[in-house]
C-alpha cells in the first residue's frame, strides 16, 4: 500500500484521499494548489495489491494507519474515499474521527448486487484486463478526463495490466470477508454517467446522504462539485 503526501506543510487540516482500484496520487495533484489555499495538508492512500507484491510493502490492514500518518496533529481531518478507496477506507480506518467524511463513486460493500458492483461485474472487469489491458477500463472509468491523462497511465509506479490484476484480486477477496461498516459519512456523490458503479445502486446504498451529480466515474475533474461538498 502507498501513502503519498501531495503537500506536507503543517497546516492546520488535512486531506485524506483513499483512492480505487489501479489509482495513483498522479490523478488528485491538481488539487493540490486550491486545497493547500483552503488550508489543508494532503495525502493520497492507494495500490492495494498483496503486501509481498506492492511496492511499499506492510499488511493493509496491519497497524494504525492514522496515527502512522500523523492525523492527531490535525485541527481539522477532511476524508474523500473514491470508488473501491470507499470500502478500504472503512478497513484502513475503523476508529478514527473525522470532521467530514465523503465518499465518491464506491460503496462500503462493493461485492453486494444491490448497493455496489456485485461480483460478476468485477469478475467480467478481471477477465477483460487479463486478456485485453486497462485501456477499456481507463476510457470507461475516466470518460471525458481520459486524454488528460492518458500520458500518465503507463506510468502508474510499478504496476502494468497483470499487477491491476493481482489488485483487483486481492481487494475482491478481502471485500468477501465479513465486517461492519463504521464511518459516518456525512456525503456520497453518485456519479449520473457512472459507468463502473451503477448509479442506482449507489444511491440505494447510501439513501438519504446520496447526490447524484452530472459526473462519470472519476470525480475530481468536477472541481466546483467535489470542492462544495467535500471541503
Amino acid at each position: 500500500m502507498e501513502r503519498y503526501w501531495l503537500s506536507r506543510e503543517g497546516r492546520d487540516a488535512v486531506a485524506v484521499f483513499v483512492l480505487g482500484w489501479a489509482a495513483d496520487h498522479r490523478m488528485i495533484e491538481h488539487l493540490t494548489p486550491t486545497l493547500a489555499a483552503k488550508g489543508y495538508d494532503m495525502v493520497a492512500i492507494y495500490d492495494f495489491r498483496p503486501p509481498q507484491k506492492a511496492a511499499a510493502g506492510g499488511s493493509l490492514f496491519g497497524g494504525d494507519l492514522g496515527a502512522e500518518l500523523g492525523l492527531a496533529a490535525y485541527g481539522r481531518r477532511a476524508l474523500v474515499a473514491w470508488s473501491f478507496g470507499v470500502w478500504a477506507a472503512e478497513r484502513l480506518f475503523p476508529g478514527s474521527q473525522w470532521d467530514r467524511a465523503v465518499a465518491l463513486c464506491g460503496s462500503p460493500l462493493p461485492l453486494d448486487e444491490r448497493f455496489g458492483l456485485g461480483r460478476r461485474r468485477i469478475s467480467l472487469t478481471l477477465r477483460g484486463v487479463q486478456s485485453g489491458g486497462m485501456e477499456e477500463f481507463f476510457s470507461r472509468s475516466l470518460a471525458e478526463s481520459y486524454r488528460r491523462l492518458e500520458p500518465l497511465l503507463p506510468l502508474w509506479p510499478g504496476r502494468d495490466a497483470p499487477q491491476c490484476a493481482d489488485e483487483l484480486e486481492h481487494l475482491a477477496a478481502l471485500a468477501a470477508q465479513p465486517y461492519a461498516p463504521s464511518i459516518n459519512w456525512d456525503r456520497a456523490l453518485v456519479g449520473s454517467r457512472d459507468m463502473i458503479f451503477p448509479p442506482a445502486n449507489l444511491s440505494a446504498c447510501w439513501g438519504p446522504v446520496a447526490e447524484l451529480h452530472d459526473m462519470p466515474h472519476y470525480p475530481f475533474d468536477n472541481t466546483d462539485i467535489l470542492l462544495s461538498r467535500a471541503f
